[in-house]
C-alpha cells in the first residue's frame, strides 16, 4: 500500500487566500460605506458645480468598487474550486495507488 503521505497537499494555504480575500473585500466595503456615511452628511449643504462634481466622483468611485468586489469574489471562487479539485485529484491518485 502506498503511503498517503505522498500526496498530503496542504489546504490551509488556499483557504488561508480565500479568507484573506474575503476579508479585504468586507474592509474595503465597510472603508466605502463609512466615507460614504460621512461626506453625505456634508454633501447635504452643498450645490452646483461641488455637488455635481462629487455626485460624479462618487459614481465613478462606486463602480469601480463595484469592479474591484466582483474580481476579489471571482478571485475566491476560483481559489475554492481550486482547493476542491485538488481534493478530488488527491482522493483519484490516493486510490488509483491503493491508499484510502
Amino acid at each position: 500500500m502506498a503511503n498517503p503521505d505522498f500526496m498530503n497537499i496542504q489546504y490551509q494555504t488556499i483557504t488561508d487566500f480565500v479568507t484573506e480575500l474575503t476579508a479585504i473585500n468586507n474592509a474595503g466595503q465597510e472603508l466605502i460605506d463609512g466615507l460614504t456615511r460621512a461626506l453625505h452628511s456634508n454633501t447635504e449643504l452643498w450645490n452646483g458645480v461641488a455637488k455635481a462634481g462629487y455626485e460624479d466622483v462618487h459614481r465613478k468611485w462606486n463602480g469601480q468598487f463595484a469592479w474591484m468586489s466582483q474580481v476579489l469574489a471571482e478571485m475566491q471562487n476560483h481559489g475554492n474550486n481550486t482547493q476542491e479539485i485538488y481534493q478530488e485529484v488527491e482522493n483519484r491518485n490516493i486510490a488509483m495507488w491503493g491508499g484510502r
